[in-house]
């Protein structure tokens, strides 16, 4: 492991804003055929191509944290992203940061373009307990009423999903080490907090493994084809790691619906099993494609 964390990551300092390096995302699930990521699939959905999972957007974000706010970013650090545009396989994108102006509590803009110049994301990044509110909190607290919805008649605001034990084992993180944009050690090999750490994909995972287990795969959602809308984590007691059970529990918040997609907001929690202690939370927005949907024949 490099004492040193991201030595190949040239991060550009402009002002007041931090540029890391352009890279070229691998889209993990070109072969999934009923999934967006896959380029048929998405295609006839209305997309360019299958689309990289927005989860593995926020690795590239990283490095950028790591220089603002330190490797504490691990322990109370937060990310808070609503994607504008969808990306596909190898295309070239670059994240920004603005500089904290203090060291604690403090949160600040991020965002990433493609190289043309395309929004694809934007957000906020945190430390410790800032006093504004993140991106994708500032967004659900102006949310429109629900309308209509098909797919999703299940959900409701205020339905707690059963709790259930994750574990993600480091060896998720040693298939696919080589394609991370970003790469870190801590996530395959000893950290300074002991063993390795989890991704940001990982931690998403692991933060809606509840909704996963318990709905999202049952009856008018089965065989439908959904995408990352917004996407926040914040370590409250980190970082989360490896090869470790955690109890995993969640909230609906909201549910509505969109000219082309239903959507619904899930909290997420992850606690100590034995201790009950709160080590991570997530707030997470999944979109729901009508089209995909027999219950939308007029799509």
């Amino acid at each position: 492991m490099s004492e040193e964390p991201f030595v190949n990551t040239e991060i550009v300092e402009d002002k007041d804003v931090l540029n890391g390096p352009i890279r070229k995302p691998f889209n993990e699930h070109l072969q999934s055929t009923t999934s967006i990521h896959h380029d048929e699939t998405a295609q006839k959905l209305g997309m360019r191509g299958g689309t990289i999972a927005g989860s593995y957007h926020m690795e590239q974000f990283v490095p950028l944290f790591m220089r603002a706010f330190g490797q504490s970013w691990f322990e109370t650090g937060g990310v808070s992203l609503y994607f504008r545009n969808a990306t596909t396989h190898l295309e070239p994108v670059q994240c920004f940061i603005r500089k904290p102006e203090a060291a604690g509590n403090a949160q600040v803009d991020i965002w990433m373009n493609h190289e043309n110049g395309m929004l694809v994301a934007e957000g906020t990044a945190s430390i410790g307990s800032p006093p504004e509110a993140s991106a994708l909190r500032e967004r659900v607290n102006k949310l429109y009423a629900p309308g209509e919805v098909r797919i999703l008649e299940h959900l409701k605001a205020g339905m707690d999903v059963q709790p259930i034990t994750v574990n993600v084992p480091t060896d998720n993180s040693r298939q696919r080490f080589e394609r991370i944009t970003e790469p870190l050690d801590w996530y395959v090999k000893e950290s300074p907090w002991g063993g390795p750490i989890l991704t940001a994909p990982q931690m998403i995972n692991a933060l809606r493994q509840c909704m996963i287990e318990t709905y999202d795969q049952e009856g008018s959602r089965k065989g439908v084809v959904g995408l990352f809308g917004a996407l926040e984590f914040r370590y409250l007691n980190g970082p989360v790691f490896c090869d470790k059970d955690y109890i995993n529990s969640g909230r609906i918040i909201a549910v509505g619906e969109t000219p082309k997609t239903e959507y619904y907001w899930l909290e997420g929690l992850l606690e100590e099993p034995d201790t009950g202690e709160k080590v991570a939370e997530s707030l997470i927005m999944i979109r729901i494609m009508k089209a995909s949907s027999s219950l939308y024949p007029e799509l």
